[in-house]
């Protein structure tokens, strides 16, 4: 994040009635919020100690993919990453298999 952007902090409460579900941001604003962070990505020009940061940006991305699938072919089976430019979305703060949020997931 630039310096010249701020962050905006609100208070977020799970509804109470049964089924219900809380989903932020709203599905339908998800679409422009990639596009704007794929914008921001592609203005990444910074140096850090002599790699670029979008050059790092890559190498996280596909080290990510290529651990994600080597774990998940630990008990399935699942094709190679494909190193393509789609976004990667990642969700929770509780990863295990026994969190209700993850069952919504």
């Amino acid at each position: 994040m630039l310096m010249s952007e701020s962050i905006e902090y609100r208070r977020l409460h799970a509804p109470r009635e049964d089924g219900s579900t809380l989903i932020e941001p709203p599905l339908s604003d998800v679409g422009a919020l990639l596009d704007a962070n794929v914008l921001r990505h592609a203005a990444y020009d910074y140096d850090l100690q002599g790699r670029s940061l979008r050059e790092l940006a890559h190498a996280a991305r596909a080290d990510l993919l290529h651990q994600a699938r080597d774990y998940t072919a630990e008990y399935r089976d699942v094709d190679p990453p494909d190193d393509a430019a789609e976004p990667v979305l990642l969700a929770g703060h509780q990863p295990q298999l026994f969190h209700p949020g993850v069952w919504f997931k």
